[in-house]
Order: C-alpha cells, then sequence, then structure tokens
C-alpha cells in the first residue's frame, strides 16, 4: 500500500490544553467535514482530547479547531486522571457516536498504567459523556496487569494491547540516559463477552520485524467481499544499533499491512509489507514554527474511506509532538490487498 502526504496539522500552542502534541489521530467523516479527534497535552504532559475540522476535498484545508477539549480527564482517583486519548469511533445502537479511549494513570513504581474506556456522544463528538468512571478493560492477573488498552471495535470483535512488563531503553544524545517503557502485544475479544476469559485470545503475527516491542493501536477492516479481516498494524522497534550520527531515536514506530489467515488459524495475521508513505519526511515548519517530521516513525493509522479516495491519518516522529498527517492512497496501483479497505461493521459517519 502507497500513501502521499497531502495535509499536516500542528496543535495550536496557544491553548492551555494543546502545549504540545495532536496524538492518535481519530477522523470522523460528517456531511460537509472530516473531524479529526486528537489529544493534546498541556504543559505536565496530561492530554485531553479535542478536534479540529477540514474540508472533505484536497487540498484538506483546516478551517476550525476547537478552543476547549471536547473530552476531558477523568475524577481524581480514576484510571484516566492523568489523560485520555482517542482511539476508536463507532456508532451505538441508536445512532450516536460511541468513542473507545485510552485512560493514563501514573504511578508511583511504574511511570502509568493504560487502561480502556467508553464514552457517548450525540452530537458528533463536541461532547462527550463517559458509560463508566472505572475502565471496561481493566487490570488483568495474566496478560494485562499495567496494559490493556488502545481498542478498536469490528464487528463484534474488539482489538487491544496488553501487556505486563517493562524495559529499560536508551535515550538522549548518544543513548546518554534510559527510560522505562512497557512491552505489550494485540489480544481481540468478543464485545459481549468482555468479562468472560475464555472470549479474549492472544493474536498471533507472523512477520514481525526484528526487534518489535509493542503492537500499537492498530486499524483492522473486513472487505466487502472477504470472510477475513486485514489491517494496518503499528509496529514498535527497538534498533539494535541506532544510527547516532543521525539522531536516530532508541524507540520508533513502522507502519505494516498483514492479512488475516484463514482456516483453523482465525487470530493469525500475516505482516506483507511494511506501508510506503512518500512526501516530504525530514520535517517542514509549519506556521506556528513546529518541525513536522515523520522521518523515523510512522504510527497509529486510522483510514477514511468517503467512496472517491482513501485517506490515512497518522502520527511522525515523537508521538507527534509536531500534529499528525493526512495521507491519500496513491491510485493507479493494485495496493489496496485482497478484501479492499472499505470497512464495514463498525461503520463510520
Amino acid at each position: 500500500m502507497k500513501f502521499k502526504i497531502v495535509q499536516e496539522f500542528s496543535p495550536n500552542t496557544s491553548l492551555r490544553w494543546s502545549q504540545s502534541h495532536a496524538y492518535v489521530p481519530t477522523p470522523l467523516l460528517l456531511g460537509d467535514r472530516i473531524r479529526v479527534f486528537y489529544s493534546g497535552w498541556d504543559a505536565m504532559k496530561v492530554g485531553r482530547i479535542g478536534f479540529a475540522d477540514f474540508e472533505r476535498e484536497p487540498p484538506y484545508k483546516n478551517f476550525y479547531t476547537s478552543t476547549e477539549p471536547c473530552f476531558d480527564i477523568g475524577e481524581r482517583g480514576m484510571f484516566d486522571e492523568h489523560g485520555v486519548t482517542p482511539s476508536c469511533l463507532t456508532h451505538s445502537s441508536d445512532q450516536s457516536l460511541m468513542l473507545y479511549y485510552i485512560g493514563w494513570q501514573k504511578q508511583a513504581s511504574t511511570r502509568y498504567t493504560l487502561f480502556a474506556g467508553r464514552a457517548v456522544s450525540t452530537d458528533n463528538g463536541e461532547s462527550w459523556e463517559r458509560t463508566s468512571k472505572t475502565p471496561f478493560l481493566d487490570r488483568h492477573h495474566s496478560y494485562g496487569l499495567f496494559v490493556r488498552t488502545s481498542p478498536f471495535v469490528v464487528d463484534d470483535l474488539i482489538f487491544y494491547t496488553s501487556g505486563s512488563n517493562w524495559i529499560q531503553v536508551r535515550e538522549g544524545a548518544a543513548g546518554s540516559s534510559f527510560k522505562e517503557i512497557p512491552t505489550y502485544s494485540l489480544r481481540v475479544i468478543d464485545n459481549s463477552k468482555i468479562d468472560d476469559d475464555d472470549y479474549d485470545s492472544p493474536v498471533i503475527i507472523r512477520g514481525l520485524p526484528l526487534g518489535t516491542i509493542g503492537v500499537g493501536r492498530s486499524y483492522l477492516w473486513r472487505g466487502i467481499d472477504s470472510l477475513a479481516l486485514s489491517g494496518l498494524f503499528s509496529i514498535r522497534v527497538l534498533p539494535s544499533r541506532p544510527d547516532w550520527t543521525r539522531r536516530e531515536p532508541t524507540q520508533h514506530y513502522a507502519i505494516w499491512y498483514g492479512e488475516q489467515l484463514l482456516g483453523q488459524e482465525r487470530k493469525t495475521f500475516n505482516l506483507l509489507k511494511q506501508v510506503d508513505i512518500i512526501g516530504n519526511l525530514t520535517g517542514t515548519y509549519s506556521t506556528r514554527g513546529t518541525l513536522f517530521k515523520c522521518e523515523w516513525s510512522q504510527a497509529f493509522p486510522y483510514l477514511l474511506d468517503d467512496g472517491k479516495r482513501t485517506l490515512m491519518f497518522f502520527n511522525g516522529d515523537n508521538f507527534g509532538e509536531g500534529g499528525f498527517f493526512i495521507a491519500e492512497q496513491v491510485k493507479g496501483e493494485n495496493n489496496q490487498g485482497r478484501s479492499g479497505i472499505r470497512r464495514r461493521g463498525a461503520r463510520q459517519l
């Protein structure tokens, strides 16, 4: 699959809640616009969800950005008191919007925990109401002590990331300091049987790059004429020998295309190739002076298909510190995979 960068969005750093980052862009197709939800970080690195509206036609000009967050952090002591991040959007049965989101909570002996919550909107995401103060994907004694989050819904299935371990990685100039990060993998659970361990299974991904330490928020779909799922997987990699002369980070993400194996291995995917992104990857300065760059990392893909073209929204280097990118799928190539990319099941507005 090949995409060309056609637009960039940088956070409005004059806003109290959006001092940096436009993290994990999650788009919604409306009648006259594309609304993209994202997490902006304040000065204390606490994320709140706001949105930016773009024109539906090229060049997808940004004409409105929310001045206040549409979804704020949770109450003191709750699983999402130190940050919220969008992960997936679906319709509820009454046609209201359902937001699946990531809740952040800082800890004393580890950096944080990440669990998943849900919220409902009846005004196209301008405001949200939590379905519960507690996570619907909570801590699990076996495979999710610290991380059960980044949910993505396809039909009656919820794919999510899960982890119970931490590792130390080098960062800073020439790896002069260390940082603790979680390791995590992909799992899938039946949406109607959230509390039943018998319906919660690991997802096997064949062909992972050497040095993979996690699979982040990924985008999956079931083709119109296919029983199998396809997906864009956000793969976190720890290079064995970072290129310090080029300031290569000690960890980065890459987006890979994969397809599900049918037959007896219903929860197994084959990674086929890394998604090809063309355009200016090394960085340009926005009107706000923020450097956009996705030379080393491309992460957290989300597709939007309006029937005429397919767009991919994603973050670049340093977890979207400079903002997010919009890329349009290149036409004239057989790069959609076997099942096409029009998603059914948890459909878009």
